[in-house]
């Protein structure tokens, strides 16, 4: 497939990404689309090295290398996927201005996991977290989650907000996995 039609295809999927709530009503979509045109096409993904794989404002859309990390980023609801390709990713854009994001979305939701195996968490209306890795990240879970409405400038600023809201398993698990992780909870602005 050519660099433009996989770039397209990657842009629609991103865009598409951006009108879910949560991670949870992604999950089939994921599934069902986005984990296998990925497996599908990496190498094609991988090939669009326009901009160093970074967003092309020049052209007003992602290269796919971006909407990739976008998509992956997003995928919550499969942590072991995400892993997955965030090491690809890692390989082939070592120096991308968005891994060390995923970096850290790896490392806070396998720390998401271990304490979750060890301990019980509940949302903002008592209900047992049954998706750990994404319930921590659902705006109709925890009021934090909601970023376009706290706004948050810093990943500090985002915690503090975590914090205030009672997002007991996200706070917990960055603060274990810190300092090596410094872009999550998600906020708007550059790390």
């Amino acid at each position: 497939m050519d660099i433009l039609t996989v770039r397209k295809q990657m842009n629609d999927l991103m865009n598409l990404d951006q009108t879910f709530v949560n991670a949870v009503s992604r999950k089939t979509w994921q599934k069902t689309k986005v984990i296998p045109y990925i497996m599908a096409n990496l190498k094609d993904i991988f090939a669009d090295t326009e901009g160093n794989g970074e967003y092309l404002p020049s052209k007003n859309m992602a290269s796919s290398p971006f909407a990739f990390w976008l998509l992956v980023q997003h995928m919550d609801m499969f942590p072991q996927e995400q892993e997955k390709f965030f090491r690809e990713f890692a390989k082939k854009f070592p120096k991308h201005s968005k891994l060390k994001f995923l970096k850290d979305r790896v490392a806070v939701n396998k720390k998401i996991i271990e304490l979750a195996k060890k301990n019980t968490y509940y949302d903002k209306n008592g209900k047992k977290l049954l998706h750990p890795t994404a319930d921590v990240r659902d705006p109709t879970k925890f009021l934090d989650a909601d970023i376009k409405k706290f706004k948050p400038t810093s990943a500090s600023q985002a915690l503090q907000n975590a914090k205030k809201c009672g997002n007991t398993l996200l706070v917990q698990a960055i603060e274990t996995a810190r300092p090596k992780v410094t872009t999550q909870p998600s906020f708007f602005g550059k790390a």
